[in-house]
């Protein structure tokens, strides 16, 4: 028996039809006809859905991120999703179920006026445009970061050779583990009250090279001063802030990254404490000296 297949396409919409199957064989013999089947072809879906913003309300002024976008839709047969934008352009994929919400981060556009829509699409692929809504965004900018210099209020170094005699009058700062040199370093950070520190760099210039490690400590005790600091009263060295690794030479700047200790200090009085964990001496030069002074350059908001 030979099979063929018909197909049968109706041409008005919404109106049912009957037809049944026959059988031809290979001779042309036709079977007897199937019993009688009904079909009707849908009517095509061209109603447009329809769509809301619901919030935000128009006028309002935004901030911040959580910001919920949301909107009503609705359709004669079911509705498949709903994109929101903003100033035409989409936010996020399309919310495919009820109820249609974005949360959208304000930050993510200029202050100013703005255009927030909402487009709903039916599972026919027949598409409205919600109302727009016009927003404000109002954030708050935080300004760049600004860059300050710090000269040391103090600075001198504890000899334990002469163990009552200040040295806060000498041009260089002395560091060594044999003869024991520890060179104190203060700095006025009250201007930097209520401030972020991004960053904070100790520089130093090398009046004497060495090849051992120093190591930067903190000091708790800002009560000393350069023209009172002898190694019988020198303050307590705290715990380790930063190291300077050993071959240093004659005239270079060593810059020691700092900002943890700073950030903690920002608004205080900051000591600093150079120790050695050798023998090689170091020395730096003092704020005393004509050039190659200490400084700490803090970048902060």
């Amino acid at each position: 028996m030979n099979g063929l297949l018909h197909s049968l396409t109706a041409t008005v919409e919404d109106i049912p039809y009957t037809y049944t199957i026959s059988a031809f064989d290979a001779a042309g013999n036709q079977s007897a006809g199937s019993a009688p089947a009904m079909a009707t072809t849908p009517e095509a879906d061209t109603i447009l859905p329809t769509a809301t913003i619901t919030a935000p309300i128009e006028g309002s002024v935004v901030s911040g991120k959580g910001i919920t976008l949301a909107a009503d839709a609705a359709d004669n047969v079911a509705v498949a999703g709903v994109q929101f934008t903003i100033d035409g352009g989409d936010l996020g994929s399309e919310d495919a179920s009820a109820p249609y919400s974005l949360t959208w981060d304000s930050n993510s556009v200029a202050n100013g006026a703005h255009s927030i829509g909402a487009m709903a699409r039916d599972t026919a692929g027949n598409t409205v445009t919600a109302f727009p809504v016009n927003i404000i965004v109002d954030n708050i900018v935080a300004p760049p970061p600004s860059t300050v210099l710090f000269s040391p209020s103090d600075d001198t170094y504890a000899d334990s050779r002469n163990p009552t005699l200040s040295q806060g009058i000498k041009t260089t700062l002395l560091v060594d583990g044999s003869p024991i040199y520890i060179t104190y370093i203060k700095f006025d950070l009250s201007s930097l009250a209520g401030r972020a520190i991004n960053s904070a760099k100790l520089r130093v210039k090398v009046a004497d090279k060495s090849n051992s490690t120093q190591v930067v400590k903190r000091v708790d005790d800002n009560s000393w001063s350069e023209t009172t600091l002898t190694y019988s009263s020198r303050p307590a060295l705290g715990v380790t802030v930063a190291s300077l690794p050993g071959l240093k030479s004659v005239g270079s700047i060593i810059e020691i990254d700092i900002t943890a200790e700073a950030a903690a200090k920002a608004g205080q009085i900051m000591s600093l404490g150079i120790d050695s964990t050798g023998t090689d001496g170091f020395d730096v030069y003092s704020k005393e000296n004509a050039t190659g002074k200490p400084e700490l350059e803090v970048t902060a908001w």
